[in-house]
Formats: C-alpha cells, structure tokens, sequence
C-alpha cells in the first residue's frame, strides 16, 4: 500500500505544534535542511509539511514542523498548503515516509537513524520491520540495530553534535562509557576547544587513562588548577588552548616522550634543514624511525630534482 496525498490548505490553529515522528529531537527549531529561513522569508515556505489528522481534529506533522515553526514566526496568521496523509495509514507506511523524507537533502546520520529505529521498535512488530527494510534497502541486522540504539543513552547535546558533525561516531561511543556528568564535562571541553575528531580521541584517552590512575572522575579532574589555568589563560586564543592542554595531560602520564620531544626538536634543528624539507618521528617514539618529506613546486620540479635524489639515496651510508 502506497499512502493517499490530498493538498490541503491549514491554518496555523490546526496545526500541532509537536511530533510523535521526529528523528531529530535533540535539534532546536531554528535547524532547518529542506529550506533555510532567510529563503523563507524572501520567498515563503517552498516545502509542503506532511501531516495526519488526529482524533480531534488538529493536524499531526509527520514531516516539516522545523519549516513551518520557522513560517510561523514570520508569517503568524497565514495557513500554508499541506500534503495529507490518510487517518487510516499504517504505521509501517508512515515510517516509510519519514525515512524517505528525511533523508531526501542528505544522508540520515547514526542519530537519525537510531530514532528511526526506536520508532520501528516501537510501532512495528518483526515482519512488518523485515518488510520495510527491505521496501527502504535498509542492510542492517539486530546487532547493527542495537549498537545505533546505544547512542541514544548520550546526552541530548552530544545527539545534536553527532547531527551537526561536530563529533565524530567513535568518540561519541568513547563517551558512552562514561557516566553522565563526565559526559557533559568531556563534550563541553570538546566544544570550548573547538578540536576535531583526531584530537576530541587522543585528548578522551588521555583524561581516562589520568583519572583512572587516580581514581576520581573526569568531573574532579578538570578542575585541577593547572588545567583551568590553560583553559582561562587571557593570552593564549582556542587553538593554543587546546595544543597546551594535550601536551600538559601527554606530559603528565608520559613524562618521558617530554624529554624525547625535546631532544628531537633540537637535533632536527640542528640539521638546518631547507625551507621546504620536515623531519617527523613514529608516534610517541614508539619506533626510532624518521620520515623526510619534501615538498616540490610541481610535478616538473619534482621530477627534475628524482634523479639526482634517487642517486644520493641509494647510496650506501658511509
């Protein structure tokens, strides 16, 4: 069964102001992704809602509550055409819809998709879930299900960030193993620090592997003075912040890599190395090897300067 459209023109008194089908609760009104709100007012609301009549009379949204709240503030008194949806439309159909339209503009991120999921749980029995996978070309299976399910145990700050790419699915996960308040502290350090998902991970290890030796929590541990002086330093901008903080908690559990960072910096600043040559090492010295990298101009130049290269490093050390 295909679900029955008809057009109908609402006004905003018969429109609900919630939604039982939302897959992005976490979100404020004001984030839109079928319409921005600087279109809507030049233009007005281009994307029809979805709704279903309830029992008493008002109309449920299906799709599209974020576009007309938007509308709505700007245009308070004027009903706006809805695409209707028949009382009697099963659940599975509904479902159906909203995953199609939400992932219309883009692909549903992992919250998307668990509140989808939690939906299907709750509305639909195992065949009718079977059913509409397969409808949707959906390729999951319960374990896949559950581990998506397990993320909506995150706070519901760390959910919008998940939608908003602020943080990536491996560290949201890291953050799950902590209780909540150390969940909050983690994730709005992350967002003071504006750090990305390489350095939310490596900065994550190294607060657990500190506090575990230490036995307080994460809560405790940031309010060391030495971390809330770097945090609050007047003179430092976010990113230094940041650098200092990893190299203050990294110095803390390994003092040694301070001393071996050290020594590095030196001998490769002896070398004197040209302009466009960098000398790196393993991570954490795990290994005593060292990369030389050199940057060219352009193809050109690096393959007038290959020859003589290859030449020098084939040569057997003296």
């Amino acid at each position: 069964m295909r679900p029955t459209y008809t057009c109908r023109l609402l006004s905003p008194e018969q429109l609900q102001s919630n939604s039982s089908w939302e897959l992005r609760p976490s979100l404020p009104d004001s984030y839109l992704t079928h319409q921005s709100s600087e279109s809507i007012r030049r233009i007005g609301l281009l994307y029809q809602p979805i709704v279903q009549q309830s029992s008493d009379g008002s109309f449920e949204f299906i799709t599209g509550r974020r576009c007309f709240t938007t509308f709505q503030t700007i245009y308070p008194e004027t009903a706006i055409w809805c695409r209707v949806v028949a009382d009697n439309t099963p659940a599975k159909e509904i479902l159906g819809l909203v995953f199609e339209e939400n992932s219309r503009s883009h692909p549903l991120s992992v919250i998307e998709r668990a509140h989808f999921f939690q939906l299907c749980d709750q509305l639909l029995d195992s065949n009718q879930k079977a059913e509409l996978f397969k409808q949707l070309e959906l390729q999951v299976n319960p374990h896949i299900i559950n581990r998506t399910l397990e993320l909506l145990q995150l706070e519901p700050p760390v959910q919008t960030a998940l939608i908003t790419e602020n943080i990536p699915e491996i560290v949201a996960r890291e953050l799950l193993k902590l209780n909540n308040a150390d969940q909050k502290a983690v994730f709005a350090l992350f967002m003071q620090l504006n750090i990305g998902g390489g350095k939310q991970r490596r900065m994550l290890a190294l607060l657990r592997d500190l506090v575990g030796r230490q036995g307080v929590s994460v809560v405790e541990y940031l309010r060391k003075n030495e971390i809330q002086n770097i945090l609050n330093h007047p003179e430092m901008n976010v990113p230094q912040k940041a650098q200092s903080l990893l190299q203050f908690l990294q110095n803390l559990l390994s003092p040694s890599l301070l001393e071996a960072e050290t020594h590095f910096t030196a001998w490769k600043s002896a070398l004197k190395l040209p302009e466009n040559c960098d000398i790196t090492h393993s991570q954490a010295f795990e290994q005593d090897t060292v990369v030389l990298s050199v940057t060219f101009k352009n193809k050109e130049d690096m393959e007038k300067r290959l020859k003589d290269m290859k030449q020098f490093l084939s040569a057997e050390p003296e």
